[in-house]
Order: C-alpha cells, then structure tokens, then sequence
C-alpha cells in the first residue's frame, strides 16, 4: 500500500473520531432554586454512550440509589412534610450527557473521571476561582448520532464544551498526598461472599441527618466498590491491599463524624437554609472506622498515596443564554 493509500485510510478511520468532537446541541444554564424542593435537594447526573452500562445497573445512568430521610427543617425534630424516600435524577437517553445542579468542579470529574483513579475529588482536582465549587449548573447535551456515540467520545465532547463554554484551562502534577490503605482486620473478614450471578455494587444508603446514625448496605459489592464509597465519604485516596477479588453482601452501621461526605451513587445531599438535626440520644455513635472493623472485618490504616493531580489554571462564568 502506497502512501495516498495509507493517507486516505487513516482519514477514514479518523473521520468519525472527529465528527464525535462537538455536540450538535449543548444547554448550559445557572441552577436555580426550585422552593417545592423541600427538605433535601438532590443533584446528580452523568452521560450515556452506546457502550454504557444499561440504566438501573451498578455504573450506569439511573443507578437505583435509594436514600430514607427523617431531618429536621424547623429545629423541633419533625421531618420535613415531604420526608420519605427519594430517587436520583432519571435515566440518561443514549448519546447525551444530563446534568442537574451540577458544579464546574463535579461537571470536570465527570469529563476526565478524576476519581475513578482513586482519590477523591477534593484531593484530585485543586485550584481555580472558588465559585467553581459552589455555583451550580443544569447542563444537557446531545451528541449529533446519538445511537452511534460511545462514552468515551461522550466524555471527549463534555471535555471540549467545559473548555469553550467555561474557558476551561488545566495542567496535570503529581502530588503525594495523605490516604489510607485498605486491608483486612487482624480478626478476618467479616462479611458473606455473595452467592449466584447478577450485577455488582448496587448501593444504597439510610440516613437522619448530620450527626445521626446512617446505614449502608450493598449486594454483590466488589472491593472496588467498596473503596469508592469510602473514598468519597472520607475525602482521601485508598489504596486496595486486602487480596479480596469476590463480591460481597454487607450491612454497615454507623455515625457520621465531623467532616465526613454525604455523597453517594452520584447524589450529593444538601440542607436548606436553617435545618438541624434531631437531637439525638443515648451513647455516641460507633465511627466508620470502627464499624468498618467489626461489623466488615477490614481496616483503614493511614498511608501516603501519590496521586496524578488536576490544578486548575483558570476558568470563567458561562455567559447566560
């Protein structure tokens, strides 16, 4: 093959990477407010490519997170009137991406997956103007063949729009940082090796409040699941020493502590102005580190991890449509 030849066919593999650069339809508008929201706002979001796991299972768009709320609005321990249970944010249809309430620091990680490396997000990306933190966005965007886009050019045009739209600029540095690793506890493994087939790592997720006992339980969980949750929860990277390879069934019990994330499953959980917590009664609560020892059998030890950073160079407001 001569070197037209060889020319023209990498063009006609290339093509199709380069139509997949750009949505063909992209919105992009400041969160507001929603008064009928009640006692607990739920963000999340995410895109869905031809090669996504399918909705509902652990990894895809509409991972079945359920979350039971009993909080506070008014400071007299009733729950709010709409207290029950709430779902995450719908399914995301094939080649697009749907974000709601979504901050520039949450739409990055999920253009460059920054966590899925195994840090936590405020260890992972750092610098920029503070509001890229705290101001919110509702985003939606559709790819121009949605049946024909794969997440990864999904990602690749997430990626471009948060650089025209945000003016966008980064470098990558590798920083070592203060983690944990992850290993079984000296009495030994204390959860069920889960038996059968089916999906792995559904999660959910019961709570009362800050400060008040929460519960987790999962089916089918791998390790790595496992380390994700934590890692969100604790804002430090782990590094996986336990040897463990199955998937396991598990119930864990415990009282958040003082720092401690309420993320989970993509949902990010945020009191309204003036909430407190139930009071709450009898014997301090048992931490998660402890209740990772002896109801779970494995241990959190301190340790360093070197981690490949995100620094934010600079970024400015979208401008309103």
């Amino acid at each position: 093959m001569n070197k037209t030849h060889l020319a023209l066919a990498a063009a006609i593999l290339i093509a199709p990477m380069l139509m997949a650069q750009t949505f063909e339809v992209a919105s992009l508008k400041p969160y507001k407010d929603d008064a009928a929201a009640g006692g607990v706002v739920m963000i999340g979001g995410g895109c869905r490519g031809t090669d996504s796991p399918a909705p509902g299972s652990p990894g895809g768009p509409g991972v079945p997170t359920t979350l039971a709320f009993a909080i506070s609005v008014d400071g007299r321990g009733a729950p709010p009137p709409n207290a029950g249970r709430f779902a995450g944010p719908p399914a995301t249809p094939i080649g697009r991406c749907r974000f709601t309430r979504m901050s520039l620091k949450n739409l990055i990680n999920a253009a460059y997956r920054l966590t899925a490396l195994g840090g936590s997000l405020d260890q992972m990306l750092v610098g920029g103007p503070s509001w890229v933190g705290s101001d919110t966005f509702d985003l939606e965007a559709k790819a121009e063949d949605p049946e024909h886009t794969s997440q990864d050019q999904l990602r690749v045009m997430l990626q471009n729009l948060l650089a025209e739209r945000f003016k966008l600029k980064f470098h990558r540095e590798k920083r070592e940082l203060p983690g944990f690793d992850f290993v079984v506890a000296k009495g030994g493994l204390k959860m069920k090796v889960s038996e059968g087939t089916g999906a792995a790592g559904g999660m959910s997720m019961s709570m009362r409040g800050p400060g008040m006992p929460m519960t987790a339980t999962s089916e089918r969980a791998t390790i790595a699941n496992i380390i994700t949750f934590l890692s969100g929860r604790l804002g430090r990277a782990i590094n996986d020493k336990t040897g463990l390879t199955g998937t396991y069934n598990f119930t864990l019990n415990w009282t958040p502590g003082e720092g401690e994330g309420a993320a989970l499953g993509g949902l990010l959980l945020q009191l309204p102005p003036g909430a407190a917590p139930r009071d709450a009664a009898g014997e301090p609560g048992v931490s998660l580190f402890t209740a990772l020892q002896e109801q779970m059998g494995l241990r959190l030890e301190s340790s360093k991890v070197m981690l490949d950073i995100f620094v934010i160079d600079s970024a400015e407001k979208p401008l309103d449509p």
